[in-house]
């Protein structure tokens, strides 16, 4: 699993949200692999920590391509993380940086992104799963039943 990202560039930033991006494709496509999980990790913890300010993931600088897997994601995808004892060995030497990466996508991704699935007026869904993906809850419907059982598609 050759998942390690490339050393710090004045472009890493930019590489790092287009690989967020395209694995957050690839998973709304088809099961989540180790692969894609690492991927996801390590693109998010170098996006944050090597990245610009201007490459972060914000409402307002998301593309349409952008908006759509992340309006996707949200929607389509069940939100797990694989588990811990497979993980470790998984992860060796990489450790912090993944755990690292993981916490920075539920943290400043993951609540971009739910801005952006969820209209207006619909906060507590929101809030529902953003908290349900922080706890490492069970996967989500395709569609979020609110309380006066009002569907969003």
């Amino acid at each position: 699993m050759a998942v390690e990202l490339s050393p710090s560039t004045s472009t890493q930033g930019a590489v790092a949200r287009e690989q967020l991006f395209e694995v957050l494709q690839r998973i709304c496509a088809r099961d989540e692999t180790m692969d894609d999980f690492l991927t996801l990790a390590l693109s998010t913890e170098d996006l944050y920590t090597q990245g610009s300010i201007q490459d972060r993931i914000l409402l307002d600088n998301m593309t349409q391509e952008e908006q759509q897997i992340a309006r996707n994601y949200v929607l389509l995808v069940p939100l797990t993380v694989p588990d811990p004892m497979f993980l470790s060995d998984c992860i060796r030497g990489i450790e912090i940086r993944v755990h690292q990466g993981l916490f920075l996508f539920r943290t400043e991704v993951l609540p971009e992104f739910l801005h952006h699935a969820y209209p207006e007026g619909h906060l507590e869904t929101c809030q529902f799963v953003l908290h349900s993906h922080l706890l490492g809850a069970g996967p989500r419907s395709e569609a979020v039943l609110l309380q006066n059982d009002t569907e969003i598609p």
